[in-house]
C-alpha cells in the first residue's frame, strides 16, 4: 500500500498516463459529435416549427379564403364563388383532412360541390376545373380525397342527432353525385357532349376508388348500426337511406371490377345490419331493383360464402343475413319468378345459413342468453338486434308466407296440375319377352302418354274419366312393382319435394320459437292446399302398402325423402290439434272423416311395420318422434270422439297373439311395440298384462293376493288412524315409507273419537276402507288440493300452493291413487282428460298442447279462444298480448306466455301461437309443479312403463271401473254368500229380481256404490273385484253382530226367523264389498228398505 505525501510532487506513472490521454481524446470527440447533433437537431426543430407555422398560417389562410368564398353561399343563386377559386382554397385542406377538426369545412365544401355539379357553366361547375389540362391530375386526386374524407366522416355520425343527420345527408349526396355522371350537368350540355365517354370512365375510376380503397361499406355499417340504437325506431331518414342503398347497390348492379370482392363487402357489412332490407323496402322500395336478388343468390350459393365469410361469426349477424335474404326473395317474388331461382341455389343459401346458426348454438357452453327468435343461446345478443326484433320477425315470417310456400313447393303443385310423370326421365311401357313383366324404357317426351300418369292424375282427382284398369299397369308382377316403387322415390319431382320439406324442417329446427307459425303457414294458408297436396303425394308414393316408406326410412345412408314424411307428420299434428269439433266432424272442409280414418290407418300401419322390422334400430329419432306423435294425436282424438272404424287400430289376431306371447317371454322388440303402440292390442289384453306384472312383483316381494286380510303377515306395516284425522294420520305415517313398503301389506287400526281401537272382523286389516276414505277426502275440491271442472272432473288446483308442504301432499296423493290401482281397488274418482294424459306422460308442451282438450277444463275459455281463432277482422283490435291476467285472491297477477310477452301484441299472423300458448298455460304450466309431484309419487308405486300402455279413457276405467251398464248376471255369478244365504234363497232371488226389474240403471249404480263405494263395475267384469262381492244374512244390528254362528246360519239357510225385521235397513261394509241383508219376509219390504238405504247413504259402516 503506497502512501501519497501531501505537498510533495509525485513521479508520473507512464503506463497509466497513456490511457488517460486516450480517454480524454475520446471524450472530446464524443462531446464535439454531441454538440453537432444538438445543433443539427435544433436546426431541424426550428425548421419544422417554421414549416408547421407556415403550414398552419397557410391552412388558416385557405380556411379563411374558403369562408370568404362561401360566406354568402346560397344554393338558389347562380353566381356563387367560382369553382376554380374553391378548388385552389380547398385542395390543401382536403389533402391533409382530419375528422377531428375539418368536418365543418368538409360540410361546406360538399354543399358547394353538390350545387356546382348542377351548374351548366364551366366557371361554376366543379367539373370545369378538371377540364384545365394543368390541373386535371390534381383535380382527380382531389375528388378521390374528398370521397375518402366523406367516407371517414360518415363512420362517426349518429343519425338520431339532428346535426349529424344533416351532415350525413350532405356527405351522401356528395358521394352519389361524384360517382355518377348523371349528376354532372355540365356534361349533358351540347358543348361538352363529346366528353361524356371520358367522363364516364373518370366516374367509374372515382367509384372504384371509393369502393376498393376506402372503408366505404364499413362506414355504412357503422351509421346503419347507429340508426338502430333505440327500440322500434330506425333513425335514418328516407332520403339518406335511399342514398345509402343506391351507393351500396351500384357496384352489384353494374358489375364493377373486383365484383366478387365488393359483393363480399356488401354481404358482410350491409346485409348483416338487422332488418336493413325491411327498412329500405318500407322507405324507398324503388332502391331494391329486381336484378339484386339473383345476383346475391348466385354469389351466396358459392361454398366460399359460408366457409370464408359466415363461418364462426356472431349468431345474430348470421340471422340478420338470413332475414334480409328472405325479404329480398319476397320482394323479388312480386316482380320476378321466385320459383325459378328457388332450387337449388336459394334453398342452399337458406339451408347453409340455418346450419351455421345451429352449429354456433350447439357449442358445449351454457345457454344463458334469451334470443327472441332463436330461444336460449350461447352468445350475447347485440342491442341493435334486440331493437329490431319486430322487424326481423316480420322478415322471417315471409319464409312461410303463401308466396314462399308456393315457390318452395312449386314442383308439388305443378305435378298435380301438369302432365308430369313420376319417373326422373320420360319413359313408356315396352313389352319384354319375360312373361307378365312390363319394363319402362326411355322415349322422347313428345311420345309419352303413360298409363301411369293417368293413374297419378286420378289420385289427384284430375282425371275422372280414367278407367280402373290403369291403376294396375305396374302391378303385373312383384318385380315391376318394386322397380316402379324405386322410380317413384328416386324421381326428380320426389327429390325436389323432399328438398322443400328438408328446407322447412331445417327452419323449424333453427327457429324453434316460430315453429307454430311455420306450421300454421303450411297448414292453413291458401285453404290448406300444401297440406292436402303433401298427404296425397305421401300416399301416392306408397298408396296400397307402407313397405316402400319402411324401406326409405330404414335405408342407409340418410335419404332426403325422410324429410317429406317428417314435415308432413309435424304439419298434420299441428292441423289436427288446432281443429275444433265443428271443423273436424261437421264442416270437414279440408279432410273428410273418411280421409282422416284413411290417414290414421296409414300412419298406424307404417309405425307398426317400422317398429316390428328386424332393422328397427335404424329408425332416426327425428322420424320416429314425428310419426309417433302424429299417431298419438290421431289416436287420442279418435278415443275422445270416434272417426275410425272399430278395428282400425288393432293388428291381426294371429299377430296379436304372437305379440302377447313375445311380451310375456320378455322379448325387447315386443315390449317396445307395447310401450310405443299399445293400442294395437285389445284393452282387455293390456289390463291382463298389467295385473300379471303387479301380481308377479307382489310375489317377488313376498306379498300374495289377499294379504291385506292377514294381520300376521311379516312383510306388512301397521298404522293407527283416528277417524277424524284420516288424511293427516295417513300422511304422517305413510309419506316416509319406501315404495317397496307401500307396495307391501298395509294394515290399518282405526280409533274412534275417544282414542279407543275399533273392532273389525278382519282383525285390524281394513285397508280398503282407509284407502277409500283417504282418496275421497284428498280429492274433495273443498280441500283445495284438486279442483273440479264444470263437469265435476278433477285436476290439480292452481291455488293449492296455499297449503303448507303442498308438493309433499301431492306426492302422497299420487302414491295413494297408485296403490289403489296396484291393488285392483276401484275408486269413484274422475279426472279431467288432460290430467289423465299428463299421468300417462303424453307430450305436453307449447307446440302440441291439444287445444280441443281445453274444453274439458274451461268451456268458456275454449269458446273465447275459438272466437279469436275464427275472428275475421284484425285481431289487434282486441288488444291482446302474449300474457295472462288472473285474479289471485283479489289481486291481478300477470304471467307472460313467452319472455317479453306482455309487450308482444296478438296479430292475425301469430294468433295460432297465442292459442297454443294459452292452452298450454292453462292445461300444463299453471299446475306444472303439482303435476310433477303427483307423478313422482304415482310412479314410485306403478312404473311409468306399466301405466303408459293405456289411453286416458282406459286409465280412467282402470281407476274407477267400466262406464257401462251393470251386468247383473255377471255380478250374480261372482257373488259369495254367508250367514245361510245361497243363490236360490228366497231373499236372494227377490234381491236379484228387484235389481233387474224394479230398479232403474241409476238406482243399480247407487246400489253398487252402496256396497263397494264405487258406482261403476270393475274393469273386465266382477270376476276382478277384490274382495269379491258378498251378501251376508244378519239377524241383529251391527253393534250386536258378533259374526256367523251355527244357529244363525241354519236359521238363515232354512229361512226361519222370529219375526219380519221390518224395522231394520240393509247395511254394508264397503271395505269388503259386503252387503248385510236382514231376512225379510216380504219382497216389497226388501225393495222399499233397500231403495231407502241406497238413497240415504246409511251403509258405510264397519261390521
Amino acid at each position: 500500500m503506497s502512501v501519497v505525501m501531501e505537498g510533495i510532487p509525485q513521479k508520473p506513472d507512464l503506463g497509466k498516463g497513456k490511457e488517460f490521454i486516450i480517454d480524454q481524446a475520446r471524450a472530446s470527440r464524443l462531446k464535439r459529435a454531441t454538440d453537432q447533433k444538438q445543433e443539427s437537431a435544433a436546426l431541424i426543430i426550428q425548421k419544422t416549427v417554421r414549416r408547421y407555422a407556415e403550414k398552419r398560417k397557410f391552412r388558416m389562410s385557405c380556411l379563411n379564403r374558403v369562408d370568404e368564398l362561401m360566406g354568402d353561399f346560397d344554393p338558389e343563386r347562380k353566381d356563387n364563388a367560382a369553382a376554380l377559386d374553391v378548388f385552389v382554397s380547398a385542395y390543401y385542406i382536403i389533402k391533409r383532412f382530419s375528422t377531428k377538426t375539418d368536418v365543418i369545412f368538409l360540410e361546406k365544401l360538399c354543399r358547394y360541390i353538390v350545387w356546382s355539379l348542377q351548374q351548366e357553366s364551366c366557371q361554376y361547375s366543379y367539373i370545369g376545373v378538371g377540364l384545365k389540362k394543368a390541373l386535371s391530375l390534381y383535380w382527380i386526386n382531389h375528388l378521390k380525397e374528398i370521397i375518402t374524407s366523406c367516407v371517414a366522416s360518415i363512420a362517426l355520425l349518429k343519425p338520431e342527432l339532428l346535426a349529424d343527420s344533416k351532415q350525413l345527408s350532405i356527405f351522401l349526396s356528395t358521394l352519389v353525385t361524384l360517382t355518377s355522371v348523371k349528376g354532372w350537368r355540365l356534361v349533358s350540355t351540347k358543348s361538352f357532349e363529346s366528353l361524356r365517354p371520358g367522363m364516364e370512365k373518370l366516374s367509374l375510376n372515382i367509384s372504384v376508388h371509393m369502393y376498393e380503397n376506402t372503408d366505404f361499406f364499413e362506414s355504412l355499417n357503422s351509421v346503419l348500426q347507429a340508426a338502430l340504437s333505440r327500440p322500434g325506431r330506425f333513425a335514418v331518414k328516407k332520403a339518406n337511406l335511399q342514398a345509402i342503398a343506391t351507393l351500396a347497390n351500384r357496384p352489384i348492379l353494374e358489375e364493377f371490377p373486383a365484383h366478387h370482392k365488393l359483393m363480399a363487402k356488401y354481404l358482410r357489412n350491409i346485409l348483416t345490419v338487422p332488418a336493413y332490407i325491411f327498412h329500405v323496402n318500407n322507405l324507398c322500395p324503388e332502391a331494391l331493383e329486381e336484378k339484386l336478388f339473383p345476383k346475391f343468390v348466385d354469389f351466396a350459393s358459392d361454398e366460399k360464402f359460408l366457409t370464408e365469410m359466415i363461418h364462426g361469426k356472431d349468431l345474430s349477424l348470421i340471422l340478420a343475413v338470413l332475414a334480409n335474404f328472405i325479404q329480398l326473395g319476397e320482394r323479388f317474388s312480386k316482380e320476378g319468378d321466385l320459383a325459378a331461382h328457388f332450387y337449388p341455389k336459394f334453398a342452399s343459401v337458406i339451408s347453409g345459413l340455418m346450419q351455421e346458426c345451429n352449429s354456433l348454438n350447439e357449442q358445449p357452453k351454457s345457454k344463458t342468453h334469451w334470443h327472441p327468435i332463436f330461444g336460449w343461446v350461447v352468445q350475447p345478443i347485440p342491442a341493435s338486434f334486440l331493437n329490431s326484433v319486430e322487424q326481423f320477425r316480420n322478415q322471417v315470417e315471409y319464409l312461410w308466407s303463401p308466396n314462399y310456400i308456393d315457390s318452395a313447393f312449386s314442383h308439388l303443385f305443378e305435378f298435380s296440375t301438369t302432365n308430369r310423370l313420376l319417373t326422373s326421365q320420360t319413359e313408356r311401357p315396352v313389352k319384354r319377352p319375360i312373361k307378365g313383366v312390363i319394363v319402362l324404357q326411355k322415349s322422347p317426351p313428345s311420345t309419352v302418354k303413360s298409363t301411369l300418369f293417368k293413374a297419378v292424375k286420378r289420385v289427384f282427382a284430375l282425371d275422372s274419366s280414367a278407367d280402373n284398369s290403369t291403376a294396375h299397369v305396374v302391378q303385373t308382377s312383384s318385380v315391376c312393382s318394386s322397380y316402379q316403387s324405386y322410380l317413384k322415390f328416386s324421381n326428380d319431382i320426389s327429390i325436389k319435394v323432399a328438398e322443400a320439406c328438408q328446407l322447412y324442417t331445417g327452419v323449424i329446427k333453427t327457429l324453434p320459437i316460430c315453429k307454430i307459425d311455420i306450421l300454421t303457414g303450411l297448414c292453413f294458408k291458401n285453404n290448406s292446399k300444401t297440406l292436402v297436396a303433401l298427404w296425397k303425394f305421401v300416399h301416392l308414393l306408397d298408396k296400397d302398402k307402407t313397405s316402400n316408406w319402411v324401406d326409405v326410412i330404414l335405408a342407409k345412408p340418410y335419404q332426403v325423402q325422410e324429410e317429406l314424411i317428417v314435415l308432413f307428420a309435424d304439419a298434420m299434428i299441428h292441423f289436427t290439434t288446432i281443429l275444433d269439433d265443428q271443423e273436424m266432424y261437421e264442416d270437414q272442409k279440408v279432410f273428410t272423416l273418411t280421409e282422416f280414418a284413411e290417414l290414421a290407418q296409414f300412419v298406424n300401419k307404417l309405425c307398426y311395420r317400422l317398429i316390428s322390422h328386424p332393422n328397427h334400430s335404424r329408425i332416426k329419432e327425428k322420424v320416429w318422434k314425428s310419426l309417433k306423435t302424429l299417431l298419438i294425436v290421431l289416436y287420442r282424438r279418435d278415443c275422445r270422439k270416434r272417426f275410425c272404424p272399430d278395428d282400425n287400430w288393432l293388428i291381426e289376431v294371429n299377430k296379436m297373439n304372437q305379440l302377447i306371447t313375445d311380451i310375456e317371454k320378455g322379448r325387447k322388440n315386443a315390449k317396445r311395440i307395447l310401450l310405443d303402440m299399445p293400442h294395437v292390442l285389445r284393452e282387455d289384453a293390456r289390463v291382463v298384462l298389467f295385473r300379471k306384472w303387479a301380481a308377479s312383483e307382489k310375489q317377488l316381494n313376498g306379498n300374495s293376493a289377499g294379504e291385506h286380510e292377514l294381520s300376521g303377515s311379516g312383510n306388512s306395516t301397521l298404522i293407527t288412524i283416528q277417524r277424524g284425522r284420516i288424511v293427516e294420520d295417513g300422511y304422517a305415517q305413510l309419506a316416509t315409507l319406501s315404495p317397496k313398503a307401500l307396495k307391501a301389506t298395509i294394515r290399518v287400526r282405526f280409533q274412534n273419537a275417544l282414542g279407543l281401537d275399533e273392532a273389525g272382523i278382519d282383525q285390524d286389516g281394513v285397508f280398503k276402507e282407509f284407502l277409500e276414505e283417504t282418496i275421497s277426502a284428498v280429492f274433495n275440491p273443498t280441500l283445495n288440493l284438486f279442483k273440479a271442472t264444470s263437469e265435476n272432473l278433477l285436476y290439480p288446483s292452481p291455488l293449492s300452493y296455499l297449503h303448507e308442504n303442498y308438493l309433499q301432499l301431492f306426492e302422497f296423493v299420487g302414491k295413494m291413487l297408485a296403490k289403489a290401482i296396484y291393488e285392483g281397488i276401484v275408486v269413484d274418482v274422475h279426472f279431467a282428460p288432460f290430467f289423465l294424459s299428463q299421468i300417462l306422460g303424453h307430450q305436453q308442451n307449447a307446440l302440441f298442447s291439444a287445444i280441443d282438450e281445453l274444453q274439458s277444463l274451461d268451456i268458456e275459455l275454449y269458446k273465447s279462444l275459438n272466437y279469436i281463432k275464427h275472428y275475421e277482422g284484425n285481431v289487434q283490435d282486441l288488444e291482446l298480448t302474449f300474457s295472462v291476467d288472473q285474479d289471485v285472491l283479489g289481486e291481478i297477477k300477470t304471467t307472460e306466455l313467452i319472455p317479453g310477452g306482455s309487450t308482444l301484441p296478438v296479430t292475425n299472423d301469430n294468433k295460432i301461437s297465442y292459442l297454443y300458448l294459452m292452452a298450454h298455460f292453462h292445461l300444463s304450466m299453471q299446475i306444472k309443479e303439482q303435476t310433477a309431484a303427483f307423478l313422482k309419487g304415482f310412479r314410485s308405486i306403478i312404473p311409468f312403463e306399466w301405466i303408459r300402455i293405456f289411453s286416458p279413457i282406459e286409465l280412467q276405467r282402470l281407476i274407477s271401473g267400466e262406464d257401462t251398464d251393470i251386468d247383473l248376471q255377471d255380478l250374480r255369478r261372482n257373488t259369495q254368500y254367508y250367514g245361510g244365504f245361497h243363490d236360490n234363497h228366497r231373499v236372494i232371488c227377490w234381491l236379484w229380481e228387484i235389481l233387474e226389474q224394479d230398479f232403474y240403471e241409476q238406482e243399480r249404480r247407487q246400489f253398487l256404490k252402496f256396497v263397494t263405494s264405487c258406482s261403476k263395475p270393475p274393469l273386465l267384469g266382477f270376476v276382478n273385484m277384490d274382495p269379491p262381492f258378498s251378501i251376508r244374512c244378519v239377524e241383529v244390528s251391527d253393534d250386536e253382530d258378533t259374526g256367523d254362528t251355527i244357529g244363525s246360519v241354519l236359521r238363515g239357510f232354512l229361512t226361519i226367523g222370529k219375526k219380519d225385521p221390518v224395522g231394520r235397513l240393509p247395511t254394508s261394509s264397503t271395505c269388503f264389498n259386503l252387503l248385510k241383508l236382514p231376512n225379510y219376509h216380504k219382497k216389497s219390504t226388501l225393495r222399499d228398505k233397500l231403495r231407502y238405504a241406497i238413497s240415504a247413504h246409511v251403509g258405510f259402516e264397519l261390521s
